[in-house]
């Protein structure tokens, strides 16, 4: 059993779901420190003992400082000590204010009246202890007004008009100097909570209340909501509603249900009520109401109701929405008896003729930010991340990813460009796109998204091309290389890659094609080693041919590095330079990036990050897309038209026709190079600068910077096409701040540097080794990484097929008594493989049937095989030993450096999960185990619920630190922690036996 202390309920909604926050306290969650955490718990059966609250006493000037219910004054003087007033008059509505005003006494405070709207039903202890206090008490009495301007100074008694006031009969009145007026017209039931459950209530005449009427199926109410007040009939009312919650839940307890019921027939019932709204004074006074508050939040008055039933808004919830009451964060809590108690006066209509008005959730409201919940960065990091982090980087997000964009304080990033061009450099390019295809029609795939003639594609050779949208704005560049008859390997920009998959599929979706698609960009590492003492670095790390014969420019090889380790590497040229992409299994990424590291220690080797690659992409004139086109912009304009193929009309190239018709359309932006003039170096020309002609703006620059290797400015701009003629003067604009800023450039070819492309082709002579460096030890032996990395130390670790596997860590329990809470295990060393086929039944991977329905799981030797779409499935093994060898076969694809695997364990499964997704994991209706598909931590993922206290996820590879500790920060309250594979093991072992 959990308790929720400082945790109010914000709803019931529907099934009988319960919200609600908990509040920063000693016995919160961790969470709390930061104000409120958000919780939900969906209930068979819901027990209400929300109490009773006080309802304000209505009279002139109600507001003034000064004035406080007797809760306010009691709480004020015996939780916090402090004395609420130093003389002190009470105007109350119940025995529970007369007992405030003797225990205030009690403590010091001069109680000089007490005024009871009820001319009847007192206790007789309390009415003999006030006299015994010598304090002045008079029944049918009532606060009319309260005098003083900034804070109370008095307060203005009088006899309630048929009450048979004592000490006076109505109309006569009592002035009484104080600093505290104590006002209440007694108490109402809490009934927000269940009123937002549906409940239905009706006026009664003993308690002067709503009482409960009829309640929602699985409810039950108990406590003060039901207006008792006996202790006794308190705790009864308690156990009856506990009774009949567990007797809806199947329990049989009729027995004890009948002999508290019948108990509780026996003690005393509902407590009656007081009648009054507002204070007795002449109609001079309280008619107008100008002062009379019915709710505080929204400063509505007896004069705002009174105007609301002359203008026939007449009922509760018509002045409600006219008269702006109830409609602040107070809700009902304020003005809801109220409201129907003074519409019916002011109608002079009885109030059972009234219903209450309807609480909504939030009952109680909590910040905004607790609505939308905690604020975790879930975001991608690339296999190298750490290691760049080590030397330097500063980081920034480039779409899902956390990216290096720089290595020094240098913004322009000058050594690092040197670096590259006179020497041999390092970038991170991993989150490329890196996608495989194939089947019968897959050639037809791409000749249908790219412009290009894909046949051209051949086996160790890359073809460049691009994709455009229907427009003919180009969307995405890449290269493509056959890897087999129907097979292809092809790289698309990083920002497309999440999309590619979709994009292909939408646009053949029609024709019924056979072919398949992997997203391999989290799978493969991409590492660039460019510069002109590239290949000199790079053949210390493997043995295979580099020279300009056997691997040319647009080349790509098959080749192993250090102990083996397989790398698909390509000869491509996006800087400048002679450049190597090497592509590797994500988890090999940082051994081959050490390896790399060691081999080019002696040319004095260093990492370059993104502001550098995009310097050098743009002195070259190499495009981004995005940064030089847009949606104004076609293939043709930014010169790129050399890449479609305008012969092929059969393949329905995306894009085709639009680049055909705006082909000899005059008056488009042109994508240009400038040669800005040397003018005020204080500033020079940024990104964004306009391209004006004379008064009208005629385009923008695009990319620009001074380059150390040209000796001047250089710049893409997209201009209109009447000033794209070479050697044109173009005026740039700019306002930085509150200032103008004119300069000058000068149209040239967009190629500044190298326009022959001779060094990416043939690489000149870098720099020479370093005097005294030692030649390159043997490779050390290869080793893969984990996207995750938990704070724990370990405590026993198993070497297997290059993993290091944590068994234990120091922090493990003992398996039984990891799970009785929740822990978190890594597995995504664990072998995995995606299937893809057009009729997947028919393929059985490893011996076993695929299951027949998406969602479906199957478990055997060792293997689960879950069954993504009608045409894909995925397999993980799970089992204890050795994972068997990827069957033969173009239909699979080894995922194992795709995703990160995570096992969940433990009894508090289910509560770390609510608090992360909202997908039904743990349906009741399906047959377990069974396969979810969709957000958890706004990660897609695959979850596959294999018992109630155990769940499987995996999702893409590249969110796997920063999903892993969002996790444990929010099932923290629930007792996750992280274990090691043992648990799991044993977990399982004990599945099968």
């Amino acid at each position: 059993m959990r308790v929720f202390r400082h945790a109010p309920v914000t709803g019931i909604w529907g099934e009988n779901l319960l919200t609600g926050f908990q509040l920063a306290g000693p016995d919160a969650p961790s969470e709390a420190g930061r104000g409120e955490v958000h919780w939900e718990c969906r209930a068979r059966t819901i027990v209400a003992a929300t109490g009773s609250i006080e309802r304000p006493l209505v009279f002139e000037h109600n507001d003034r400082p000064g004035v406080m219910q007797v809760d306010t004054a009691i709480r004020l003087a015996r939780t916090y000590g402090v004395r609420p007033g130093a003389a002190a008059a009470f105007s109350v509505g119940d025995d529970l204010g007369l007992e405030a005003a003797a225990d205030l006494a009690a403590l010091g405070v001069d109680v000089r009246v007490v005024a009871d709207a009820r001319r009847e039903g007192h206790d007789p202890e309390l009415v003999d202890a006030l006299s015994a206090a010598g304090i002045d008490f008079r029944p049918g009495w009532a606060a009319t007004r309260v005098r003083g301007r900034g804070r109370v100074r008095g307060v203005e008694l009088a006899g309630r008009a048929g009450s048979g006031a004592a000490g006076g009969g109505a109309g006569d009145s009592l002035r009484v100097a104080c600093d505290l007026l104590v006002a209440s017209a007694g108490r109402q039931p809490d009934i927000g909570v269940l009123s937002c459950a549906g409940a239905r209530f009706h006026h009664g005449e003993r308690t002067r209340t709503f009482e409960l009427e009829r309640l929602p199926p699985d409810v039950f109410a108990a406590g003060g909501v039901l207006r008792l007040t006996d202790l006794e009939a308190l705790t009864c009312s308690g156990r009856i509603a506990g009774l009949e919650a567990a007797a809806a839940c199947g329990a049989s307890v009729a027995g004890e249900l009948a002999r508290e019921r019948a108990r509780l027939a026996d003690l005393p019932g509902p407590a009656r009520g007081s009648s009054i709204v507002r204070g007795p004074a002449a109609e001079r006074r309280l008619a107008p109401g100008r002062k009379a508050f019915l709710d505080f939040d929204e400063d509505g008055t007896w004069k705002n109701a009174a105007q609301c039933a002359a203008y026939a808004f007449d009922v509760p919830e018509l002045a409600k929405r006219f008269g702006n009451f109830g409609l602040g964060p107070g809700q009902y809590r304020v003005p809801g008896q109220n409201l129907a108690m003074a519409m019916a006066e002011i109608a002079e209509r009885p109030v059972g003729s009234f219903a209450a008005t309807t609480v909504r959730p939030p009952v109680i409201p909590p910040s905004l930010a607790t609505l939308a919940g905690p604020n975790h960065d879930v975001h991608k990091r690339t296999p190298l991340h750490d290691d760049q982090a080590s030397r330097g980087a500063v980081f920034r997000r480039a779409g899902p990813w956390q990216r290096a964009r720089y290595f020094s304080e240098d913004r322009e990033c000058l050594e690092e460009i040197r670096n590259v061009r006179e020497n041999v450099g390092l970038l991170d390019s991993s989150p490329l796109g890196k996608f495989r295809i194939w089947g019968p029609d897959a050639l037809r795939a791409l000749q249908r998204v790219y412009v290009s003639d894909m046949t051209r594609a051949r086996p160790g050779r890359c073809a460049y091309s691009a994709m455009c949208n229907d427009t003919g704005n180009i969307i995405d560049d890449g290269v493509v290389v056959r890897t087999g008859e129907d097979e292809f390997y092809f790289t698309t920009s990083s920002n497309r890659a999440g999309t590619t998959v979709e994009w292909l599929r939408f646009h053949t979706r029609y024709d019924g094609w056979d072919y398949n698609l992997v997203n391999l960009t989290d799978a493969l590492a991409s590492i660039n080693v460019a510069g002109p003492n590239a290949r000199r670095v790079l053949e210390k790390i493997t043995g295979a041919e580099l020279s300009d014969e056997a691997f040319p420019y647009l080349g790509c090889r098959e080749i192993e590095v250090g102990d083996g380790v397989a790398a698909r590497c390509l000869r491509l040229g996006f800087v400048g330079e002679l450049s190597y992409e090497l592509h590797v299994q994500a988890s090999y990424a940082r051994y081959v990036w050490d390896l790399l590291w060691e081999a080019g220690a002696e040319y004095g080797i260093r990492p370059f990050g993104l502001e550098a690659q995009n310097c050098l992409r743009a002195e070259k004139g190499h495009v981004i897309i995005g940064t030089e086109s847009e949606q104004r912009v076609t293939l043709l304009d930014i010169g790129m038209g050399w890449l479609w193929d305008r012969e092929d009309l059969a393949s329905g190239k995306v894009g085709a026709a639009a680049l055909r018709h705006c082909e000899e359309q005059a008056g488009r932006l042109k994508l240009v190079g400038l040669r800005v003039d040397a003018g005020d170096v204080a500033h020079r020309p940024e990104d964004g600068a306009l391209v004006v002609d004379g008064e009208r703006i005629a385009g923008f620059v695009c990319t620009t910077r001074h380059s150390e290797t040209l000796g001047w400015q250089y710049g893409l701009a997209l201009v209109e096409e009447r000033l794209a003629e070479r050697g044109r003067s173009l005026d740039l604009y700019e306002s930085p701040g509150r200032r103008t800023v004119r300069s000058t450039a000068t149209v040239v070819p967009p190629h500044f540097y190298d326009p022959k492309g001779q060094r990416l082709r043939i690489a000149p002579e870098g720099r020479p080794r370093r005097s005294g460096e030692a030649s390159s030890p043997p490779a050390p032996a290869a080793h893969r990484r984990s996207p995750v990395r938990f704070d724990a130390a370990p405590a026993r670790t198993e070497r297997r097929a290059g993993w290091n596997v944590v068994l234990d860590y120091e922090t493990d329990r003992a398996s039984t008594d990891a799970l009785r809470q929740a822990c978190l295990i890594d597995l995504s060393h664990r072998a995995r493989w995606d299937v893809q086929h057009r009729d997947i039944r028919t393929v059985r991977p490893f011996g076993l049937d695929v299951p027949r329905t998406p969602g479906e799981v199957a478990v055997r030797d060792g293997l689960m095989i879950n069954r993504m779409n009608g045409t894909q499935a995925s397999i993980w093994h799970v089992g204890p030993g050795a994972p068997p060898a990827m069957p033969d076969g173009p239909h699979y694809t080894d995922t194992t450096d795709s995703h990160c695997w995570l096992a969940l364990l433990g009894d508090s499964v289910q509560e770390v999960l609510e608090g992360v997704t909202d997908l039904d994991l743990f349906d009741p209706a399906r047959e377990r185990p069974f396969l979810t598909q969709g957000p958890v931590l706004h990660v897609p993922c695959q979850v596959v619920t294999r018992r109630d206290n155990a769940v499987l996820i995996a999702f893409s590879r590249g969110y796997g630190q920063t999903f892993v500790e969002a996790l444990l920060e929010s099932g923290r309250q629930a007792g996750l922690r992280p274990a090691g594979e043992r648990v799991f093991t044993d977990w399982i072992r004990a599945l099968v036996r």
